[in-house]
């Protein structure tokens, strides 16, 4: 019995900073969010500028991928996808930056 509570106690410690990461990023992503509709105060301000001045238009998208990358992280899902789904993924995002 001891070896399976250590065992389970070594594999908590090592996600431990994976869900801390993935909270990071949804509190980034929440945040973004507030700013870009102006109500996260002087902080969301100053980094919905920033992200708007990096990307442009494309700072509207930046959220949706980082809640999505934390919420990966948190859930410990691996994202796999074929080197076709990629290519056509970013097409599919280059084509929708175009329309913003």
């Amino acid at each position: 019995m001891a070896k399976g509570s250590t065992r389970k106690r070594k594999q908590s410690s090592q996600r431990t900073p994976q869900v801390v990461w993935g909270l990071v990023l949804v509190l980034l992503a929440l945040i973004l969010v507030g700013g870009l509709a102006g109500g996260a105060g002087v902080g969301g301000g100053l980094i919905a500028d920033g992200a708007y001045g990096l990307l442009g238009m494309g700072s509207v998208m930046l959220p949706l991928a980082l809640g999505t990358a934390g919420i990966f992280l948190i859930r410990n899902k691996r994202f796999e996808a074929s080197v076709r789904e990629i290519i056509s993924g970013s097409i599919g995002m280059l084509s929708l930056l175009t329309i913003l």
